[in-house]
């Protein structure tokens, strides 16, 4: 029932009621390069570990999903409060922590290949 409401509203839209053609094919656009970068994220993480597969599957996608998560639970309230001039700002906020973290973890692994390697 739900569904065949959208359609019907859909159908409306796009018949004249608002918003148009053009607005719902860049929005069907835009949902196929958002929904295609997940398989690809997939095979990196699977080819880390290829013989923990699922697991690095499970825990990639579990991430992906929790970010979503938590982008929406910050993203609302800072809507709700400060308006849409401050998602830019947390947005940016926590891309700069992610690619910090990234780098740290990364300097990290480097160190202990390279310890590991000269202890043989």
């Amino acid at each position: 029932m739900g569904i065949a409401a959208v359609f019907v509203g859909g159908a409306y839209l796009m018949a004249g009621g608002g918003l148009g053609l053009w607005f719902y094919l860049l929005v069907g656009l835009w949902s196929l390069f958002a929904w295609a970068r997940s398989p690809a994220m997939q095979a990196s993480i699977i080819a880390v570990d290829p013989k923990r597969a699922m697991l690095s599957a499970a825990l990639g996608i579990s991430g992906f999903y929790g970010g979503v998560g938590i982008g929406a639970a910050v993203g609302g309230p800072l809507l709700d409060n400060l308006g849409a001039a401050a998602l830019p700002l947390a947005g940016f906020v926590f891309v700069a922590g992610a690619w910090i973290f990234a780098a740290r973890h990364e300097r990290v692994i480097d160190l202990s290949v390279s310890s590991s390697a000269s202890s043989l």
